[in-house]
């Protein structure tokens, strides 16, 4: 039977292949009669005796097998506890299925455990996604047990978060819907859920009081596992509290009740809680032995989290054992948990765990360098992975566009499942009616091949479809990331310039007091005078900020025009006139009047202002500052020059560019942010013009501006 099996599987496959159809259909009429006759007959056998495998199938045209679909619900109690990754198969199973009647139950179900795997595989984000799915499901049915059921899931998966604000939030509308609906089942598991969120936010005495209510409301109802729940609670508040000896009563007592559910997770849990009440003790032999009993059972269901924690805790237990061998292999699967969980603060304590493992190694075996150095390697990866605490939250959004590529193609593949699934169905429905007559038989066969290759163009047009968006996802991955550094750049630099006068002007500020109570006007009038300064510089660093964030948001309109290039720079040079006075500079401008320039008014006379505020600040007292003009091409080329103390060269290599910025102080000790000249090279760009440099150190500097000149009935360019 076997070897019939695989026969007409064979032939099956090559017919649905493209190249053996074409030689099957040049085989002669009575050669392929016959074929036809050994097909029909293999088939008949075939068919009696296959039993479909694979996925399995709860729905058969809109109706549901409701034995077998229950049956299997009940392994989901099983999986939950023991196979997260075999979980979330069966849920995807069950949700895409559900979808194809419209089962509210079935989805609500579903999502309701995929949430509560990948919460306990550690992916908090696709935790609260599926939950907040559940949400929606029960919201739109209005069963107040799917609704108290949701807002319970979603204040879990805050409460994992960290966020106990919003994970109380939730726990309270669920416990409101539970007891305006006399869920008292569901009351008991969320009184639970916020006595453990009091523990976790240190508060100890509403944590104590939610546990014993839970005792005193209930005390009739209680399962074991809910009085053993509830004891091993009460031993976690006494332990985080320090209180050992009222910690291991308590977990004694839980110990009573979780061997009477039968349930090896939670006897395994108590292990784990016993383990640690030894190693506070200093009782080491003890605290090992348990800890390994737990670690044996979740090593079994693959509890990536806690198997993390006991491993640090057996590295601990080495440790102080002066076992450092062991100690060492111990944190080093912590850390390796903890890299498969992608959590820093983890692994940033097991790089700290480890140096210290190797730091009292060292004062045992003080001549063994290579100690020394793994101690300094880890104190090293323990930084590293702090500073990688901090950046987590700049590649966000280029992790987001990662998870939707994957989910997207993992969609795509259950997708690729289904066609496999609804193929096989249709080819073995055909290959019954195929049982009646031969011509029927091979007008099916046409079709089938027909169908098959139909498939696979689309298949084929699929993939193309995926490459695509792959590569358009990559493109845009390295977009974004160059986009994020140079904004992160800017910033760092903005903070750091916009502090420094802030902090200047708030010493000033102590100082005036000083000056005020001493009555001293000369330091008055000095500290007066530093105060204006600090301040015109904080302005003008504000004013380019918001010039150059309005330009980069879209925000900011070109609005081009005939403007005179003279009015202009005068209206521009009136700011300055108490600066040139104060520092004696002569200021000549060789302008006519009759040059008319088409740009945008106001972003021209920032760019102005920034060239000829520059000027001011880098020319010595008694200097002199020009401003000419020369015209080439239809464009105006606008010259500030001035004889002060010039640009370095390595600082005039990148005097544009955001990313590196060198700055320089002037020559009164004015402060310089860079961001000025950043500013100005991009408005002069967007005006249609270009700017340049030319500059000797110690000489002076000429900065030139070229703009496009107005021309009658002829705009060289739309306005924007």
């Amino acid at each position: 039977m076997t070897k019939n099996k695989e026969a007409v599987s064979s032939v099956i496959f090559s017919i649905f292949t493209h190249q053996s159809s074409k030689r099957l259909l040049m085989v002669k009429p009575s050669a392929y009669l016959l074929f036809s006759l050994a097909l029909i007959i293999l088939v008949y056998q075939y068919s009696f005796s296959y039993t479909p495998s694979g996925r399995k199938i709860y729905f058969e045209d809109a109706t549901i097998d409701t034995l077998k679909f229950r049956n299997d619900l009940k392994k989901f109690s099983e999986l939950n506890k023991t196979n997260f990754d075999s979980l979330l198969y069966e849920c995807h199973n069950l949700m895409k299925q559900s979808k194809k009647i419209n089962l509210e139950w079935g989805l609500f179900i579903a999502n309701f455990e995929i949430s509560y795997a990948h919460l306990k595989l550690g992916s908090i984000d696709s935790a609260m996604y599926y939950a907040n799915e559940t949400l929606k499901i029960a919201e739109l049915n209005t069963a107040p047990e799917w609704l108290a059921n949701s807002h319970k899931r979603l204040g879990s998966c805050y409460q994992a978060k960290g966020d106990y604000e919003n994970a109380m939030l939730h726990f309270i509308e669920a416990e409101k819907i539970a007891r305006d609906n006399k869920l008292n089942h569901l009351i008991i598991d969320i009184l639970n859920y916020k006595g453990n969120t009091f523990l976790l936010m240190k508060d100890y005495p509403s944590a104590l009081q939610h546990f014993h209510s839970i005792s005193e409301e209930y005390a009739d109802s209680l399962s074991a596992f809910d009085r053993f729940r509830v004891t091993n609670s009460i031993a976690n508040v006494y332990y985080d509290q320090n209180l050992y000896d009222k910690a291991f009563e308590y977990f004694q007592k839980a110990k009573i009740y979780a061997l009477e559910t039968g349930d090896s997770i939670h006897i395994a849990l108590i292990d784990q809680n016993l383990g640690n009440v030894f190693l506070q003790q200093n009782r080491l032999d003890e605290a090992e032995a348990y800890i390994n009993k737990a670690i044996l059972y979740f090593k079994k269901v693959n509890d990536k989290v806690t198997l993390e924690l006991l491993f640090r805790t057996t590295g601990s237990i080495q440790c102080r054992k002066g076992n450092y061998d062991n100690a060492e292999k111990n944190f080093i699967r912590s850390v390796q948990l903890s890299r498969q969980l992608k959590n820093f603060r983890l692994l940033s304590i097991n790089y700290h765990n480890l140096a210290s493992n190797f730091n009292s190694w060292r004062s045992k075996e003080p001549r063994r360098l290579e100690l020394f150095e793994k101690e300094n390697a880890c104190l090293r990866l323990e930084i590293a992975c702090k500073d990688s605490l901090y950046d987590k939250e700049t590649t966000k959004t280029i992790h987001e566009l990662e998870r939707k590529y994957e989910t997207e193609k993992k969609n795509t593949q259950i997708a690729l499942l289904e066609k496999e699934t609804e193929a096989q169905k249709t080819r073995q429905m055909f290959m019954f009616a195929g049982m009646g007559i031969l011509i029927l038989m091979m007008g099916i066969l046409v079709v089938l091949f027909q169908y098959v290759r139909k498939a696979n163009r689309m298949l084929l047009h699929k993939n193309h479809r995926i490459e695509s968006q792959k590569e358009q996802i990559q493109v845009q991955n390295k977009l974004l990331e160059v986009s994020v550094n140079t904004q992160n750049k800017l910033f760092n630099i903005v903070a750091h310039d916009l502090r420094s006068p802030l902090a200047s002007i708030s010493n000033i500020g102590v100082l005036l007091k000083m000056a005020f109570e001493r009555k001293d006007d000369k330091m008055l009038e000095e500290l007066i005078g530093k105060l204006t300064q600090r301040n015109d510089q904080v302005l003008q660093l504000t004013d380019n900020l918001l010039n150059w964030a309005s330009s980069q948001s879209g925000k900011m309109r070109f609005i081009p025009g005939r403007f005179n290039l003279k009015t202009i720079l005068h209206e521009t040079i009136s700011v300055f006139e108490e600066n040139l006075i104060q520092k004696n500079i002569r200021l000549e401008v060789e302008i006519p009047d009759n040059i008319d320039i088409f740009v945008d008014n106001t972003t021209i006379k920032t760019v102005f202002r920034n060239l000829i505020n520059n000027a001011v600040k880098f020319t010595h007292i008694g200097g002199m500052i020009a401003i000419r003009h020369q015209i080439n091409d239809k464009k105006v080329i606008v010259q500030v020059s001035d004889n002060g103390i010039g640009i370095p060269e390595y600082i005039r290599n990148v005097i544009f560019d955001v990313t590196d910025k060198k700055q320089q102080t002037g020559t009164s000790g004015e402060k310089s942010t860079g961001l000025g000249l950043v500013v100005c090279k991009e408005f002069v760009e967007r005006n249609n013009g270009r700017i340049w440099l030319e500059s000797t150190e110690g000489k002076g500097s000429n900065f030139y501006v070229s703009l496009p000149c107005y021309i009658h009935d002829t705009e060289l360019y739309p306005e924007s």
